[in-house]
C-alpha cells in the first residue's frame, strides 16, 4: 500500500516537472477564446475541440446568444524560414438572443521561432459573408498581433496591424490586406488574431475571419528599379575612355 502511494506521488511529481519544463522552454500552445458576456476557451485537442489533429481547432458553441460554428483555426508553429501563421475561419455565425450584441473571437498560439527577425506582420481579412439585406449596423473588425514575450492571448499595440473593418455591404476599410513592417523580436514569440462581431438580433454571417502571416522583412527590388540600375551601369561603361591595347 505504501509502495503504491509512493509510486503515485512520484508520477504526480513527474507530471508537474514536465509541465513546468514545457512552460519554461516556450513549447507551443494553441487555443481559441469566445467572449460574449462570458468567456469560453477551447484548447488544441482539449474539451470542445472536434478536430483531433494537432495545430487545428474546430468547435460548435452557443456563447452569450451567439451560435458559433468555428470550422477551422490553424497554426504552423514553430514556423518556417519564410512563414509563421495563424488562421481563424468561421461559418454560419448567428445572433440568436438579445443578451449581447457583440461577440469576440480570438485565436492565439505561442512557440514561434521563425522567420528570423526582423519581420513584417501581414493581416488578411475574409470578406463576402454578409447577406445582401444586412443592415448597416452589422459589421466585424479584424486585427493581428505579434508578442515577442511569447504570452498567450497577448495583444501588444506596438506590434499589431491596423484595425480592419468589414462592413455590411462586404466592403473593407482600410484594405483587405494590411501590414506592419520592421518588427524585431526575441524567440520565441506568439501570434494572436482577434475578430469582433456586431450583429442585430436574428442576423447572421455565412463566413468570416482572417489570417496573420509573419514574413521576412527583406525588401526585393522592383523590376523597374533593376532596369534603371542596369541602364546606369551601361551608360557609365560607354563614357569610360578607351584604353590603348598592349602589343
Amino acid at each position: 500500500m505504501k509502495r503504491s502511494a509512493i509510486k503515485q506521488g512520484l508520477v504526480t511529481a513527474l507530471a508537474a516537472v514536465i509541465l513546468l519544463w514545457s512552460a519554461s522552454t516556450g513549447r507551443a500552445a494553441f487555443a481559441i477564446k469566445l467572449i460574449s458576456g462570458t468567456a469560453v476557451t477551447v484548447n488544441d485537442n482539449g474539451t470542445g475541440d472536434l478536430d483531433p489533429a494537432l495545430g487545428s481547432i474546430k468547435t460548435l458553441k452557443d456563447v452569450g446568444g451567439f451560435m458559433v460554428d468555428l470550422t477551422a483555426s490553424q497554426t504552423n508553429t514553430p514556423g518556417t524560414s519564410t512563414l509563421g501563421s495563424i488562421t481563424l475561419s468561421l461559418t454560419n455565425l448567428k445572433r440568436t438572443s438579445g443578451f449581447n450584441n457583440s461577440l469576440t473571437v480570438e485565436a492565439s498560439a505561442t512557440g514561434y521561432t521563425n522567420p528570423p527577425s526582423p519581420v513584417k506582420l501581414i493581416s488578411r481579412v475574409d470578406t463576402g459573408g454578409f447577406p445582401d439585406n444586412a443592415p448597416p449596423t452589422d459589421q466585424y473588425t479584424f486585427q493581428s498581433f505579434l508578442a515577442d514575450s511569447n504570452v498567450f492571448f497577448s495583444k501588444p499595440a506596438g506590434t499589431s496591424t491596423p484595425l480592419q473593418t468589414v462592413h455590411s455591404d462586404n466592403s473593407v476599410t482600410p484594405a483587405v490586406t494590411v501590414e506592419h513592417t520592421g518588427i524585431t523580436y526575441t524567440v520565441p514569440y506568439s501570434l494572436d488574431v482577434q475578430a469582433v462581431f456586431h450583429l442585430a438580433l436574428g442576423d447572421s454571417i455565412s463566413h468570416a475571419g482572417g489570417r496573420a502571416e509573419v514574413r521576412p522583412n527583406s525588401a526585393v527590388p522592383a523590376p523597374g528599379a533593376a532596369i534603371l540600375c542596369a541602364s546606369a551601369i551601361m551608360v557609365q561603361a560607354q563614357d569610360l575612355p578607351n584604353q590603348p591595347r598592349k602589343n
